[in-house]
């Protein structure tokens, strides 16, 4: 659901400030964009970060 708000945008679910769509971006890649996000308020970072 997350991956699909990525790629076609919207407005109106986190704030009145809307997200442009991102159509060219894969369905993989937009997977592991929202992954990365919801690392981001965990307390250990993703395992490749630095």
């Amino acid at each position: 659901m997350l991956s699909q708000k990525v790629i076609n945008g919207g407005s109106g679910v986190w704030g009145a400030v809307p997200m442009a769509p991102h159509p060219a971006i894969p369905l993989a890649d937009a997977n592991k964009i929202v992954k990365y996000i919801l690392t981001l308020n965990s307390k250990s970072p993703p395992a490749n970060s630095k």
